[in-house]
């Protein structure tokens, strides 16, 4: 009797043991399946700070061997505070570089109108504008405003042509003289006059800074690509008229025209050495980052897009292209484009050294800035130097 007791309390112990030793495993399991699903994590936030950041990575794995611990550092790190741009009275507000002479100081800058059709080629005085808009106009045609920071040094500026509502919607933003020779009487005279905006009209010409370029004349240019802007006369001839504003005015003063740099930019994106931006209808414009100058060179229309007055290849430190809708006005057998200039955060793409990175841009009224931001809502900081901006369509820009 005993030794059957026994046995049954040796049959319940060794059961006991085998349920515990079950739960046991089971727990063991389970602390295995958490620890597999932080590995993944880990690996899956190691794959997105790759991405992020390549020279983060790079000098990571030169300097260190990887642990687990480090793709958190990593993404957690912030990221480097560049130096600003502080302007000066010798800062020419559009660079954001100190090159502004005496006579500039705290006066406005200068929008032209120049023409970009191919029969007008090649241009001349484009190549120190020190911001270069180009947007299409009548169909896929497009036409330039170059904006010159200093006022006294532009130069002889060929060919002038006539105004669209957006450019001097544009250069308000800068408070920048918008000059012109005529305009689309249609959509662009009304609206400006609508809005208040004072412009100088080489149709009027009150100070007589316009002239005729006879030798284009006498080498067969049509009439119409022969008007040429008397740069070097315009600076003393509109300071001692009562009649046109050189100030600028109070809330420009001293306001840098984008968010500088004093530190080389190198945005975070992809690889952009070869661009192009196709306005339509042969009207293309290229470019070609040197890497050995920082800098991208702009061909039109597969020729290299020359300054024949400085022998000079126009070229860039920063590039933008702006996407906005763009259309040609109902019932307007010219062709003239309609186009949304009024953007609330529309996207765009921002260039420089040899990277793409996308951002948003924004206009909010007519004599509002441009203002470009990050992704993550930031303000963009840009390199200092020549900027040429795009006004184009969804579709117009491909890279390589």
């Amino acid at each position: 009797m005993k030794n059957s007791l026994m046995k049954k309390i040796l049959v319940f112990a060794l059961a006991a043991l085998l349920i515990l030793g079950t739960a046991a495993c089971g727990s063991e399991a389970e602390t295995e399946s958490k620890e597999e699903s932080t590995s993944v994590s880990e690996a899956l936030l190691d794959d997105n700070s790759k991405t992020e950041s390549v020279s983060q990575i790079e000098s990571e794995s030169e300097s260190e061997p990887e642990s687990e611990s480090e793709p958190e550092s990593a993404v957690s790190e912030p990221e480097e505070t560049l130096n600003l741009v502080v302007a000066n009275e010798k800062t020419n507000l559009l660079t954001g570089e100190d090159t502004l002479t005496e006579g500039a100081v705290n006066k406005r800058p200068i929008a032209l109108s120049v023409n970009n059709i191919k029969d007008c080629w090649p241009q001349y005085g484009i190549s120190d504008a020190d911001i270069i808009f180009e947007i299409p106009v009548e169909y896929n045609i497009t036409r330039l405003m170059a904006l010159y920071g200093d006022f006294t040094q532009v130069k002889n500026v060929c060919s002038i042509r006539s105004m669209r509502y957006y450019y001097p919607i544009l250069a308000e933003g800068f408070d920048a003289q918008y000059i012109h020779c005529g305009a689309d009487g249609v959509h662009a005279a009304p609206m400006i006059k609508e809005l208040g905006i004072k412009t100088y009209d080489a149709g009027s010409d009150p100070l007589g800074v316009f002239a005729r370029d006879q030798d284009r004349i006498n080498s067969g240019y049509a009439y119409e690509h022969t008007l040429y802007f008397k740069g070097e006369k315009y600076a003393e001839k509109a300071e001692a008229s009562s009649s046109w504003r050189t100030d600028l005015d109070e809330d420009h003063i001293g306001k840098l025209a984008f968010k500088f740099s004093a530190d080389t930019v190198v945005p975070e994106g992809k690889e952009a050495y070869e661009l192009s931006v196709n306005f339509g209808s042969g009207y293309i414009s290229d470019f070609h980052y040197n890497e050995e100058e920082n800098v991208y060179y702009k061909d039109h229309n597969g020729t290299k897009h020359m300054d024949i007055g400085s022998g000079l290849q126009l070229s860039f430190d920063n590039l933008f292209f702006l996407e906005t809708d763009i259309h040609i006005f109902a019932g307007d057998t010219a062709g003239r484009k309609e186009i949304d200039i009024y953007a609330d955060n529309y996207k765009g793409y921002y260039v420089t050294n040899g990277q793409i990175t996308e951002i948003t841009w924004t206009k909010e009224t007519y004599d509002s800035p441009l203002i470009f931001r990050t992704l993550d809502g930031e303000e963009l900081v840009i390199n200092t130097g020549k900027t040429y901006i795009a006004v184009c369509t969804a579709d117009a820009l491909t890279v390589e």
